[in-house]
């Protein structure tokens, strides 16, 4: 509710939402520990990516001060 609708974390989460399950997974081995889901990583991924910032650490951060990030 405090993410107004034309933010890009929402068109990216429609984006990716619109990309089937069976299309992730098919390139997914299995075995090792439990992973997140192809979806979430994507959508964090792309929107660190969409807000120039490119580093793991980065976007970690990214995640923990930016509400939208955090959505």
């Amino acid at each position: 509710m405090h993410i107004p609708d034309p933010h890009v974390v929402r068109v990216i989460d429609e984006m990716i939402e619109a990309i089937p399950d069976q299309q992730l997974f098919a390139h997914y081995t299995g075995g090792g520990r439990s992973s997140y889901h192809p979806k979430m990583m994507l959508k964090v991924i792309l929107y660190g990516y969409s807000q120039k910032v490119y580093s793991c650490r980065g976007i970690e951060k990214l995640l923990h001060e930016n509400l939208p990030a955090m959505w």
